[in-house]
């Protein structure tokens, strides 16, 4: 982190090896992201609203340590209220089912993508 003159985001799982790491190096920000050991990258947002009792304390640690707190979550109505109470500052929407669609689908899903960022401002979330 010293060696980084710009803010530091660091994407990671919400396991207690990754929160020791953060809370150590105290990046910028975190982004809070699904993740399995054999994935390349995350195949869809994490569920916040299934993963609320377990985040919540989660992220207090985190932002008690001066760290900022997104959630990387589907475009979906529950899953940025359960990030705005969860206590997430910004959320990242995930947009891969969007690059996978064609024609009408694909239309349905960037109005679905671009509703959620709405109301996410609207819950004072940071998109």
């Amino acid at each position: 982190r010293h060696e980084v003159p710009l803010p530091l985001n660091l994407e990671m799982a919400a396991t207690e090896e990754m929160l020791a790491i953060a809370l150590k190096v105290k990046p910028h920000a975190v982004c809070l992201v699904p993740e399995k050991r054999e994935e390349l990258t995350t195949e869809g947002g994490l569920n916040a609203a299934a993963l609320e009792s377990s985040l919540t304390p989660y992220v207090k640690k985190l932002h008690s340590s001066g760290i900022r707190v997104s959630l990387f979550v589907n475009p979906d109505h529950d899953q940025l209220q359960a990030s705005r109470r969860i206590g997430a500052q910004t959320v990242e929407i995930h947009t891969g089912t969007y690059c996978h669609l064609l024609g009408k689908a694909r239309h349905e899903e960037l109005a679905r993508i671009s509703e959620s960022s709405m109301l996410a401002r609207a819950l004072g979330l940071d998109v």
